[in-house]
């Protein structure tokens, strides 16, 4: 009995040591996220670099997340991958700070032309999320378009996606800009009638102010144009001519927005008022 009883004080004192180290990991990741607010970098990085050495693997995991999205936005790909590779080496850690850090090893792995780990991340972040994470495939398949340009692929990913979340329409917008590419005007316009069951606001201004989001130009133009062309949507003609005129063609750009002054779109003239401020600076 004094035998189990010593055991259980044990016991209980390790319990609380354990707790006490994890609450003590957490407060100085959450210092450090604090220095970040603050703009105390080093302070920042300092407290980091203890958290990510922890006992403690979630915040230890989410210490290297932080360090290599750090070392990432310095231009420092050696460094932020160090920590990117620490914050995966659970293979079954399908958090935040882990699937973040597969997808910033795949550009990474991108952007050094090694196109074949660059996929083998991305299929470890399938398999971490059992291939039901519709951001997970939507990454998938703009990887199969984009770097593989392998369509049939990246279709089926994105239709994946999009039966998993039925009410987002960004995996719908995938499937449009796909459709786009392979031309295929049939799919295109039950793309477009599937986003507007999604929401009804859905229209070709607002198609065309989503690819301009996502620097899609072309198809921006396209819709923008379809916008005033097929819904005698003026705005869109101002739309566009800041597009425009934001890309470089400066000449058309004011061009459109004078256009859509005369048709009576009232931002028209704050538009050509900072354009002119702009051009007397020069």
């Amino acid at each position: 009995m004094t035998k189990l009883k010593s055991r259980l004080i044990i016991g209980l004192a390790v319990l609380t040591l354990t707790t006490s180290v994890f609450a003590d990991t957490k407060t100085d990741y959450d210092q450090a996220m604090q220095y970040a607010k603050e703009n105390k970098v080093d302070d920042a990085v300092k407290l980091l670099e203890t958290v990510s050495k922890s006992t403690d693997k979630s915040y230890s995991v989410k210490a290297n997340y932080r360090l290599g999205m750090f070392y990432s936005s310095n231009k420092d790909s050696v460094k932020a991958k160090t920590y990117f590779l620490a914050a995966t080496k659970d293979k079954l850690d399908s958090s935040m700070e882990a699937l973040g850090s597969l997808y910033n090893l795949s550009l990474i792995a991108v952007e050094e032309k090694d196109n074949k780990t660059a996929e083998s991340y991305i299929l470890d972040m399938r398999k971490r999320t059992k291939e039901k994470d519709p951001q997970v495939l939507e990454i998938s398949g703009n990887y199969n378009l984009f770097v593989k340009d392998d369509l049939v692929k990246a279709e089926a990913d994105f239709k994946k996606a999009a039966s998993l979340s039925p009410k987002e329409l960004k995996y719908q917008a995938n499937l449009l800009e796909l459709y786009e590419i392979k031309k295929d005007e049939t799919s295109i316009a039950s793309t477009i009638s599937a986003m507007k069951v999604i929401n009804s606001a859905v229209n070709n201004q607002e198609i065309a102010k989503y690819f301009e989001s996502i620097k899609n130009y072309n198809l921006a133009n396209k819709y923008f144009v379809k916008s005033v062309t097929e819904d005698k949507n003026e705005m869109s003609r101002l739309l566009l001519g800041v597009m425009y005129y934001n890309m470089g063609n400066k000449q058309d750009g004011k061009k459109l927005v004078e256009e859509a002054q005369k048709a009576g779109v009232k931002e028209a003239d704050k538009v050509l008022e900072d354009i002119a401020k702009l051009e007397a600076k020069k």
